[in-house]
């Protein structure tokens, strides 16, 4: 619903004012509760109940959080949708690029215009660029993609909630734990095992456990998974350099590019 707010919002006014009629609310499609499940109606109310606090700070900053990431993915299941997990980032990343490029035009009335030099140095934009660099590229590679059929897997549990940076420990006392700041929130046995379930609890941090390959096919997993990366990598760094052509302030850059990476889920 809100991606059609703002598909279908008069964004002409400038601003970044977003303005929404009563013809632009009657095209929005809802959810039918006669079509849903018992079932599913339960699974989407108890996972609502789990959302306090929200619209306390800026509202897109709760895209993406593990909450708010539980109720969609219900939510879309409720609607329907055959793949929940693919349709949530994909409406997410159109999302941010919709409201982005409000910010992007209410910047362009403002007194930065004035100023190439000010122009550059905009916080308020940096959503906007990290959304445009997001929608260029493919996501972010899963590690699960390069899992077999026949792969003896190991389950690992995750002692949630994932609420801050997730870290894999290199030292003698950590060695293949996943942590946040002092918590061990898995213990994955090796670090390469780690990097796996780190990287699959950033797509997906609502698991409660995490399955990975033993042995030799852990290893053709990761080499697999890596390799993967340095691609995606490359096409990153090539999507962020055309989309902050212009934006010579550093500071700005760092956040426009770890905000993107954020948004794909790669940190």
């Amino acid at each position: 619903m809100w991606y059609q707010v703002e598909l279908r919002g008069r964004s002409q006014h400038g601003e970044g004012v977003l303005k929404v009629k009563l013809p632009d609310y009657r095209g929005i499609m809802l959810a039918n509760p006669a079509t849903v499940t018992a079932k599913r109606k339960t699974a989407v109310m108890e996972a609502f109940s789990q959302l306090s606090g929200t619209a306390s700070g800026p509202s897109l900053n709760e895209l993406g959080s593990p909450k708010r990431l539980a109720f969609d993915l219900e939510y879309l299941r409720a609607c329907g949708f055959s793949n929940p997990k693919q349709a949530v980032v994909l409406l997410e990343q159109e999302l941010r690029a919709l409201a982005g490029e409000r910010i992007e035009r209410k910047l362009s009335v403002s007194e930065a215009k004035i100023s190439r030099r000010k122009a550059t140095n905009v916080a308020a934009s940096v959503d906007a660029y990290a959304a445009r660099i997001a929608t260029a590229i493919q996501p972010y590679p899963d590690p699960r993609a390069f899992m077999n059929a026949d792969d003896d897997l190991v389950d690992i549990a995750i002692a949630g909630p994932i609420d801050g940076p997730l870290a894999v420990g290199t030292e003698l006392f950590d060695m293949g734990d996943v942590t946040i700041g002092n918590r061990r929130i898995a213990c994955a046995g090796s670090i390469t095992a780690a990097n796996i379930v780190r990287a699959i609890l950033l797509i997906e941090p609502e698991l409660t456990v995490v399955k990975v390959p033993k042995a030799e096919r852990l290893q053709r997993l990761s080499r697999e998974w890596q390799a993967a990366v340095k691609r995606w990598q490359i096409e990153f760094d090539s999507a962020a350099e055309k989309t902050l052509t212009g934006v010579t302030d550093t500071r700005t850059r760092i956040a426009v590019l770890s905000h993107a990476m954020a948004l794909m889920h790669a940190k």
